[in-house]
């Protein structure tokens, strides 16, 4: 009686993967897949992607810097009690994003307004200094005005949110920095972005190619559209997780809220 072994996982780019791809016609869009009884199964590309969940690639080419974060009880911030200012951003080295004028996000407690300004390096005049009112949980997001220049490729530009506890005195301020930069696509990434079916699968994708700024931003709006969605909640636990930012909780519309979980 003739006996078999399983099959074991094809290699992508083997010449076992190579092979089948001519003779199946596969494109880019398909996956190969072995089962457990040695059956081949072809899997599109985005169906897998829908499987493996969020993981953040930092750029090959990044900039260290290191993320700030502010907490303390000062001045007439003693009635506010405990404050914690967090950036919603990589932990030791600056985000990227694609947009022209991107979101900023921060996590703030005990702040009831915060001050944001936007600053380009070696100019004494920020950018931009705009008044926010965190929602119920503390989540401070930002969007850059449409008459607001387009951000320049390439250049690092430094951002701050400040609880100001007395605005006759500064020095008291809790505040936390983080910074930013633009950066082109890749054409690659452009075409896949373009046929993404979903803000999830675009946050994905953001995230792989290490577009940290977009991806964070991508996914707080999904989950502020659909709160009920299971996936959105769980990535974005995820990638605050990936990035080291712990026990922050982010709220949607509705009240169901999203808690970045400390990474072991």
């Amino acid at each position: 009686m003739a006996t078999y072994r399983p099959l074991r996982p094809i290699a992508a780019g083997s010449a076992l993967a190579v092979f089948l791809q001519s003779m199946f016609l596969l494109t880019a869009d398909t996956q190969i897949a072995i089962q457990p009884l040695g059956i081949v199964e072809l899997i599109p590309a985005a169906s897998a992607q829908q499987s493996r969940g969020i993981t953040y690639r930092p750029p090959t080419k990044l900039t260290r810097a290191t993320r700030t974060a502010g907490t303390g009880v000062r001045g007439l911030c003693n009635q506010l009690g405990r404050i914690e200012v967090t950036p919603l951003v990589p932990d030791n080295h600056i985000g990227q994003t694609l947009s022209k004028r991107p979101t900023f996000l921060a996590y703030v407690a005990g702040g009831k307004s915060v001050e944001f300004t936007l600053v380009e390096p070696n100019v004494e005049k920020p950018l931009l200094v705009k008044t926010v009112t965190p929602n119920a949980q503390g989540l401070v997001r930002v969007d850059l005005p449409e008459a607001f220049p387009d951000l320049e490729v390439g250049k690092n530009y430094r951002w701050s949110i400040s609880v100001v506890c007395n605005p006759n005195r500064r020095s008291g301020d809790v505040f936390a920095q983080s910074w930013i930069q633009r950066v082109e696509p890749s054409v690659a990434l452009t075409q896949k972005l373009s046929s993404a079916n979903s803000k999830l699968e675009q946050a994905r994708l953001y995230a792989e190619a290490g577009v940290w700024y977009d991806a964070i931003a991508t996914l707080t709006e999904a989950n502020q559209v659909d709160p009920n969605d299971s996936a959105i909640r769980s990535d974005l636990t995820a990638l605050l997780s990936q990035v080291q930012i712990q026990n922050v909780v982010l709220t949607a519309p509705t009240n169901r809220t999203v808690t970045s979980n400390p990474t072991r």
